[in-house]
C-alpha cells in the first residue's frame, strides 16, 4: 500500500529517502503525441502492462506530463508505491480540447483553482516526489512577461500546500520548475527561480538537455557547461535526457550520469525521455495490440539498450555512495542561494510579480469542508496575463519598447 513507502525529502542539494540519497532513474511517461493524464485511474490497465517493463529498467521515478484534476490516479497511484515508484507531475494549464496557439490562461482565481484541485488531489500520496511547473507554461507571451507569472503560480501553490499540510496533518510538497522551452539562458532562469524571497522560489529544479552526449561534456554551443553550471547549486537539480540523433539510441550517457563522480555529486539523476514510442521510433516500449481491450507492448532495441547502460551504470555502485554519511551531508550542505539578479544582467528579473488573485479566507474554508470554491479578488478575476502586464509596466513607468 501507498502508506508504506518513505516519502522522499530535500536537505540541502539532495533528495533524500530515509537515510539513503534518492538519485532519480525516471522516465517521461506520456503518451505519445496526446496531452493525456496517464496517470489517471482509467488508464490503470496501461500502467500493469508498464510495470514490468519498468522494473526490468530500475525505473524509480515516473515524470507525468499532464495531470486532469476531475479524475482519481488512487489505484495508479497505489500501485506505483507497491513497486516503490515515485511520481513527478507536472501542472500545467493547458486541457487536451486546447491547442497551443490560443489564447492562454489568465492569472485569475478561476485558473488557480485549476491547480489547487490538481494540487489537493495528489498531495497525500507519500510516492508523490513534488510538483514541478514547466516554463513553457505560458507559451504564447515573451518571457520577460511569463516568468513573473509563473514565479508567482509557484508561490500560491506552496502557499496552498502550506495550507493543505495544515489542514489535513499532511507533509508540504516540494514544489519545483522544469525548463522546458530553453528560450531563455539557462543560467538566467536558475538564478530567477531560485533567488528572493523563500516564498516564490522553488525547491528543485529540472531542466530539457535531450541532446546530452558523453562526448559533449555537458556542453553546448550556447549554454555554460550544465556540470560547471550547477556545481554550487543548493537545490537538488536534474535533467530530461536521451540524445535521438543517432539511432538506435545506445545510452552510453546513462553510464556517465551514474558513474561520473562530478555527475553524481552535482544531479540527483536523470529522466530519460521517453517510455511510449512513435513516428520517430525514438521511444522505449511500442504499442503493437490493442483488440478487445488487451493490450500488447514490445521493448523496443532502445529499451534493450537503456536497460543494459542501466545495468551497467548502477552495479558498480557502492552503498556507500548512497547512504548518509558525514561527508555526504557536508556536500549536500555545500551550495549557495544565489542572489537576486540586477534587471540589468537578467532580464526576467525586470518586471514585478503580481499580487495573487486568490482570496485565502475562501481557499482555507474550501480545505476545511471541501464546500465549493467561492471565488473573490474580483478586481483582478478578468484580467489576462497581458493585462497584468501592462499594468505593471505603468506602474514603474517602463517604455515597452525597451523590455
Amino acid at each position: 500500500m501507498a502508506n508504506s513507502v518513505t516519502p522522499v525529502t530535500i536537505q540541502g542539494r539532495y533528495f533524500w529517502k530515509g537515510n539513503l540519497r534518492f538519485i532519480m532513474n525516471g522516465v517521461v511517461y506520456k503518451s505519445y503525441g496526446l496531452c493525456a493524464d496517464m496517470l489517471a485511474d482509467d488508464r490503470i490497465e496501461d500502467l500493469e502492462h508498464a510495470i514490468p517493463l519498468l522494473r526490468r529498467l530500475g525505473i524509480n521515478t515516473l515524470f507525468i506530463c499532464h495531470i486532469d484534476e476531475t479524475k482519481s490516479h488512487k489505484a495508479c497511484m497505489n500501485l506505483l508505491a507497491e513497486h516503490e515508484i515515485y511520481v513527478l507531475v507536472s501542472i500545467e494549464s493547458i486541457p487536451p480540447t486546447v491547442y497551443h496557439n490560443t489564447p492562454m490562461m489568465s492569472y485569475t482565481s478561476n485558473s488557480m483553482q485549476r491547480f489547487f484541485q490538481a494540487v489537493e488531489n495528489l498531495a497525500s500520496y507519500p510516492n508523490l516526489l513534488g510538483f514541478a511547473i514547466p516554463d513553457d507554461l505560458i507559451k504564447d507571451l515573451e518571457p520577460v512577461v511569463a516568468a513573473p507569472v509563473i514565479r508567482a503560480i509557484v508561490r500560491d501553490i506552496r502557499r496552498y500546500l502550506s495550507l493543505l499540510a495544515v489542514k489535513k496533518h499532511q507533509r508540504v510538497v516540494p514544489v519545483g520548475i522544469v525548463a522546458l522551452g530553453m528560450r531563455i539562458p539557462l543560467r538566467e532562469q536558475f538564478e530567477y527561480c531560485c533567488s528572493g524571497d523563500d516564498n516564490e522560489t522553488v525547491d528543485f529544479f529540472v531542466f530539457d538537455y535531450v541532446y546530452f552526449s558523453p562526448k559533449m561534456t555537458m556542453q553546448t554551443s550556447t549554454d555554460p557547461e550544465p556540470l560547471n553550471m550547477f556545481s554550487n547549486t543548493h537545490i537538488p537539480v536534474s535533467f530530461i535526457y536521451g540524445c535521438n540523433h543517432l539511432m538506435p539510441r545506445r545510452f552510453l550517457e546513462t553510464r556517465t550520469i551514474y558513474l561520473h563522480p562530478g555527475m553524481r555529486r552535482v544531479f540527483s539523476g536523470g529522466i530519460v525521455f521517453q517510455f511510449f514510442d512513435g513516428p520517430s521510433k525514438d521511444g522505449l516500449v511500442a504499442l503493437t495490440q490493442r483488440n478487445n481491450d488487451r493490450l500488447r507492448y514490445e521493448e523496443t532495441i532502445n529499451y534493450r539498450n537503456l536497460r543494459d547502460s542501466v545495468h551497467k551504470a548502477f552495479l558498480p555502485l557502492p552503498a556507500s555512495i548512497m547512504a548518509r554519511s558525514r561527508f555526504v551531508e557536508a556536500a549536500a550542505m555545500s551550495g549557495t542561494k544565489p542572489e537576486r539578479p540586477d534587471p540589468i544582467m537578467n532580464f526576467l528579473a525586470i518586471r514585478q510579480v503580481p499580487a495573487s488573485p486568490v482570496n485565502w479566507t475562501e481557499a482555507e474554508a474550501h480545505i476545511i469542508d471541501d464546500s465549493e470554491w467561492v471565488d473573490a479578488g474580483k478586481e483582478w478575476l478578468d484580467l489576462s496575463v497581458e493585462d497584468l502586464a501592462a499594468s505593471i509596466w505603468d506602474k514603474l513607468n517602463i517604455d515597452e519598447a525597451d523590455a
